[in-house]
């Protein structure tokens, strides 16, 4: 099994003849979109737990940014001010954390 872009990759060699197909049960994630990107992200809140902050980090730590929260609509995040690089954006919800790797070229 592979995972690809959040999305659960199965190969179903035996049962499909060799097809691949996706299967939509984690259709409600999280996602960072596009990644990599040239200076502009969006992340969209697919789960049904509720975001309470998004924190932008450079590839050492140190911290760069908080965008606004949006229930409604997808979160922008404007790398225009930085360099190309590696960047974690970290998300918090209700039930914990967890952060995403972003390559911003």
């Amino acid at each position: 099994m592979l995972i690809i872009m959040n999305l659960e990759i199965i190969c179903s060699t035996c049962e499909n003849n060799g097809r691949l197909f996706v299967d939509n049960k984690n259709q409600n994630i999280n996602s960072i979109y596009p990644n990599p990107t040239d200076r502009i992200s969006f992340f969209k809140n697919g789960n049904l737990e509720e975001v309470t902050k998004i924190a932008v980090f450079d590839v050492l730590g140190k911290f760069l940014f908080e965008p606004k929260i949006s229930t409604s609509e997808p979160i922008s995040l404007d790398f225009l001010e930085y360099e190309p690089g590696i960047y974690w954006v970290t998300i918090h919800t209700l039930n914990g954390l967890r952060t995403e790797k972003l390559i911003i070229y």
